[in-house]
């Protein structure tokens, strides 16, 4: 690695594209991350839902 007075303006270039793609990374991960917790949630969503259906049903059949 060169000293930093020492870069030239193609150093530099070479250094921030890797740092952008690095942050492009992080991003994409996040938001891959929150994909699943949403989804995760919007299941949890579904399975109460349908609990709180089989429950009224049975309910139902038992009344």
């Amino acid at each position: 690695m060169k000293i930093m007075n020492e870069m030239t303006p193609a150093d530099w270039n070479v250094l921030s594209s890797s740092h952008d793609s690095f942050f492009s990374f992080l991003n994409n991960l996040l938001n891959v991350s929150n994909i699943f917790r949403s989804t995760k949630t919007n299941f949890g969503v579904f399975s109460k839902i349908t609990k709180e259906r089989e429950r009224e049903r049975k309910e139902k059949l038992n009344a």
